[in-house]
Formats: C-alpha cells, sequence, structure tokens
C-alpha cells in the first residue's frame, strides 16, 4: 500500500481536472434489468469481451454466490457497461460489482501502468431495495453512479485509481434527494481480501476491483488538504462501516 502514497499528487490533480470544468459533457447510457442467467444462456445479450466478462462473473461469484439479477447496457458510446447484484448469504450487505470498464486500458500517469485495468463496486445495507419493481430514484443511484464512472476514464481519456475523488457534477451535489453525500472516493476493495481486489487475467493484464465510498463535500476537503491516508485513519478510528449509509455522520462536520 505504500506504493500508492506518490500517486496521491494525481488524485489532487485529477480533483482539479474535474473542478475546471472538464466533467460537464452528459452522456446517457442506456440500461435494462435482465435475469442474471439470461446473460449466460442469451450470447446475443453480452457485448464486448464475452471471455473477459465470463471470468470478472465468475471470479465474483467465488465471494459473493451467483448474482440475482444484471443492469444491462444496451447503448454505450465507449465500453459496454453491465452491473451485477449480489446478495451473499455469507455478508451483511448486498454488492453491485460492473463488469467491462476494464476491457479498455485507463490512460495511467507514468509509474502506475500496472493500474490500468479495473472494476468498480458499491457495498450497500441489506435494507437497500433494489427489487424490480422499485425503479425509485433514490434507490438506483448506486447504479447509476458505477454505470457513470466506469464510462468516465474512457470517455475523457483519464485514470482513477485507489485515493482518487470525484465529484457529482460542477459543483457537486448531492447523488440524491436523501442524501447529502456529493463525491465518490475510491477504495480498494481490501475488506475482501486481496484473492478478490486483484484478478490476473494473464501476464499482461490484472484488474483491480475498487469500492465506490460517497463522502461529504467538507471530507473531501480534508483529503485535498491533508491526505487520503489521514482520512481513511480518521474513517477507521471512528469505525464507519464499509457499505453506504446516506445519513451517516460527516466526519469534519464544523
Amino acid at each position: 500500500m505504500k506504493k500508492m502514497k506518490k500517486y496521491f499528487i494525481f488524485a489532487i490533480l485529477f480533483f482539479l481536472f474535474i473542478e475546471k470544468g472538464c466533467f460537464s459533457k452528459e452522456i446517457e447510457h442506456k440500461t435494462v434489468i435482465h435475469a442474471a442467467n439470461d446473460i449466460r444462456k442469451d450470447s446475443t445479450l453480452i457485448v464486448g469481451n464475452h471471455k473477459l466478462i465470463e471470468k470478472i462473473i465468475i471470479h465474483a461469484e467465488k465471494f459473493f454466490g451467483e448474482p440475482e439479477f444484471v443492469y444491462h447496457e444496451f447503448e454505450s458510446n465507449t465500453v459496454h457497461i453491465d452491473v451485477h447484484y449480489f446478495n451473499p448469504s455469507k455478508y451483511p450487505y448486498k454488492i453491485l460489482i460492473t463488469s467491462g470498464m476494464s476491457e479498455l486500458p485507463m490512460n495511467t500517469p507514468e509509474g502506475a501502468e500496472k493500474f490500468k485495468y479495473i472494476e468498480i463496486m458499491m457495498i450497500l445495507p441489506k435494507s437497500w431495495d433494489l427489487s424490480n419493481d422499485n425503479n425509485a430514484e433514490e434507490n438506483l443511484w448506486p447504479v447509476d453512479q458505477l454505470n457513470r464512472l466506469a464510462h468516465f476514464p474512457h470517455e475523457y481519456n483519464t485514470w482513477i485509481f485507489d485515493g482518487h475523488t470525484i465529484p457529482n457534477g460542477n459543483p457537486p451535489i448531492p447523488f440524491s434527494v436523501n442524501t447529502k453525500l456529493n463525491t465518490m472516493l475510491l477504495i480498494l476493495a481490501t475488506p475482501f481480501g486481496q484473492d478478490f481486489f486483484e484478478l490476473e487475467i494473464d501476464k499482461e493484464k490484472t484488474i483491480y476491483f475498487l469500492q465506490l465510498f460517497p463522502i461529504y463535500q467538507e471530507e473531501v476537503d480534508f483529503i485535498l488538504n491533508n491526505n487520503f491516508y489521514e482520512f481513511m485513519d480518521l474513517l477507521n478510528k471512528k469505525n464507519v462501516r464499509i457499505d453506504l449509509n446516506c445519513n451517516r455522520d460527516n466526519l469534519l462536520e464544523k
């Protein structure tokens, strides 16, 4: 993990890049919900690298069991992104994981070339309603954010990784009406171990899985004025849960 520290400066530059308005382009990505087994039975529903997507799904299943359904993207300008929904019995939360983001490499800075392939995920509480008959915006925004940010580095020819912050617009606005959280912090998915967050595809390609952790504006300011590792220490000291809590305490609220 010490190796990650030298990339923190890039995270600050990345944030400034967005703050200057380079994230103003709005691109719509259309999705439809399918049962997980439908995707495997009907190959016409798989767009992109079939073998890569299958490897990602099989890898996730080793940790979380079979996905219950998939938010299948049917229109995209870059990579094809699906969001897989898992409800594992051995964990006290639900899991959303992308597939397809790692089909193309990100534009990594010098020295970070090994981290150019990632997939992203969100961890939700068991109470979070993602049933097919509940399409309320306050429930589906994690899916929308995963889809949006999975496309982001490919659409803007950039790189996102551990410790980077990505605001929800410029200026940042809350993700939903039911929260004041307005920025995503990317964190290596270490709660599930290195066997999970590193997936070696071949000698040339390793995929890293990163969690999207929503934070408040004051917490963003703390990271930029101090550093990512100090904020992570603060999360640990306060015993903040890893799953999404739309109304969790703001650790830096004055």
